[in-house]
């Protein structure tokens, strides 16, 4: 899996809503390889499942997610 876009070498992808809880997983751990990873996401629920699969994961990059909603 390759993020949405690259921003100063860091990984950035936009959830809107879409990716199964699989797919989360696989891109979260995808992108371990890049110093931080940086998500949007549609919904504070949203954020919170990606939050919270990124810890079950232990993943060891810097996350931050934000909630942007998709208009």
């Amino acid at each position: 899996y390759r993020p949405d876009a690259l921003w100063k070498g860091m990984a950035v992808e936009y959830d809107a809503g879409e990716y199964s809880p699989k797919t989360l997983r696989v891109k979260l751990g995808a992108y371990e390889a890049y110093p931080a990873q940086i998500w949007g996401t549609a919904s504070e629920s949203r954020r919170r499942r990606i939050l919270r699969y990124a810890q079950e994961m232990g993943i060891q990059n810097p996350l931050q997610v934000l909630v942007a909603p998709w208009l």
